[in-house]
């Protein structure tokens, strides 16, 4: 936004355009489009009897562990959608009753509660076992699952050689 060279290039695009600062930005424009998105999200989700979740953690390259939940649904108009509802840093041990907290704690808060009916993840224990905790039903990730067994064919081949 304070930018000389980008504020070039929108006068060049738009001379009547007024950029906002940096400060407007950041403490009111989007809060304001965040708080939007949310709602339009909970509307749709408001409006379809099952949802299914996909979830999964990842280490970032500063050794970060991050968790993400997307919401995927089909409309009564039978169009497929996704939402990916939360993206979160995780710093608590993996256990499967920690992350079955966290799986139920994001589904508080986008009033999903009752609408599950499936969750894929990949084959690890800990959250296999969260997700049977909850009673929910788990599909394990088929990418996931193909990876492991070519893993499991290569493993074999080397053993053969």
């Amino acid at each position: 936004m304070e930018d000389r060279g980008f504020c070039e290039y929108v006068v060049h695009l738009d001379p009547s355009c007024q950029l906002p600062s940096r400060c407007t930005l950041t403490r009111e424009l989007l809060p304001q489009l965040d708080d939007d998105v949310k709602e339009e999200v909970e509307t749709v989700l408001s409006s379809v009897e099952t949802v299914s979740l996909t979830t999964d953690s990842w280490t970032s390259r500063s050794t970060e562990n991050y968790i993400a939940v997307t919401a995927h649904y089909i409309t009564t108009k039978w169009e497929m959608g996704s939402y990916l509802l939360e993206r979160f840093k995780y710093s608590e041990r993996h256990t499967a009753e920690n992350l079955r907290d966290e799986l139920l704690r994001v589904i508080r808060e986008w009033k999903l509660e009752g609408k599950i009916v499936a969750v894929c993840t990949d084959n690890a224990a800990n959250i296999t076992a969260a997700v049977k905790i909850v009673k929910w039903r788990h599909l394990p990730c088929f990418a996931h699952t193909l990876s492991l067994f070519k893993s499991c064919v290569l493993f074999k081949r080397v053993w053969q050689l």
